[in-house]
């Protein structure tokens, strides 16, 4: 019974370490192998958002376009990666779903802010009853695009995209770069994002307060986004420098995620204001808290080149750090407000 017992512990031990050696001495992860990962992290998380959107939650809509934008900006952040031939029609379809849930997710937000500004301002400057009307005119919209989220998970053309999203495919669309170590590879993604949000803010620079440089600084903070997903699924392999853009980045979309927030709010507190007077209700809390937003997108630009400092300063160790551009120290604060 010795013998048998001594036996059976001695293999036992002979396997972990060799199992330790194992783990010790295994391959570092491929690039492709890491994107990989990261897209069945997002499908699952679209997968319970949907799940809560059915279910009525009110956060769902929030985390399933969170999960959308990751998915599309895993797609095509790593274009170096992954074939953009395949990945393209996907994309497209993701935009078309995130299209289809954003006015849901507009009213919810627009309501939010008005509800501030409302709790915010002293009593005397609440002139008639601004927020019942206010809630009345986006509660039927909540209505009609609560409908529409519905009518759009139920569709066709959504059974096709879940369909396509069953990762991994048999056969991933990798390109030859896929097999290349992650900790080499996955940087060059980053600053291929870094150019494409450079390139962004060099066409906000060049514009007047207005319309079209709010949709520029849309777009920056769309790009920015994706610079800071494809850092978020390559910090695990790359390590601080990574972590730290990232912490950058965050900063940068929250900064600018401000400045679009008042800029979909402005003209919605607008349109209720002329539907107000059209039912003889007073119109001055309306006027005040449009003035409350131009005021909130004016300290966002002011702040705006310090963080973007902060931001370029980060990315000094990125390969093509040197082919930047944006000189945030010319920022489009300098370019006077519009109304």
């Amino acid at each position: 019974m010795t013998t048998t017992a001594t036996n059976t512990r001695e293999p036992s031990t002979r396997r972990t370490k060799s199992s330790k050696n194992q783990t010790a001495t295994a391959s570092p992860p491929t690039a492709g192998e890491v994107v990989l990962q990261a897209l069945l992290a997002q499908t699952r998380a679209l997968r319970e958002a949907e799940c809560k959107v059915r279910d009525g939650d009110p956060k769902g809509i929030t985390k399933m376009r969170v999960a959308i934008r990751q998915l599309r900006s895993i797609l095509r952040g790593f274009s170096r990666i992954l074939d953009r031939q395949v990945t393209r029609p996907v994309c497209t379809e993701l935009a078309w779903l995130g299209r289809q849930l954003g006015e849901e997710n507009d009213t919810q937000r627009t309501l939010i802010e008005l509800k501030r500004q409302h709790d915010a301002l002293p009593s005397e400057l609440i002139v008639g009853p601004v927020f019942d009307d206010a809630r009345t005119q986006l509660d039927q919209l909540a209505v009609s695009s609560s409908q529409t989220t519905h009518a759009t998970l139920d569709s066709d053309r959504y059974a096709a995209l879940r369909q396509v999203l069953d990762w991994p495919p048999a056969d991933p669309p990798f390109t030859e770069r896929a097999a290349r170590p992650a900790a080499e590879e996955l940087p060059k993604s980053i600053a291929k994002a870094l150019c494409t949000l450079d390139r962004h803010l060099l066409a906000a620079q060049a514009l007047p307060a207005g319309t079209e440089r709010d949709e520029a600084l849309h777009d920056a903070r769309k790009a920015d986004k994706q610079l800071r997903y494809v850092i978020d699924v390559a910090t695990p392999v790359v390590g601080k420098p990574a972590r730290r853009l990232g912490q950058q980045a965050k900063k940068l979309q929250d900064l600018l995620g401000e400045y679009q927030d008042a800029a979909v709010t402005r003209p919605v507190v607008q349109g209720l204001g002329s539907a107000a007077s059209a039912k003889g209700h007073p119109t001055s809390t309306y006027y005040l808290v449009d003035a409350l937003e131009q005021v909130r997108t004016d300290r966002v630009l002011e702040k705006l080149p310090r963080r973007l400092s902060s931001l370029y300063d980060e990315a000094a160790w990125l390969p093509n750090a040197a082919s930047l551009q944006y000189d945030p120290g010319r920022s489009v604060a300098r370019t006077e407000s519009g109304n």
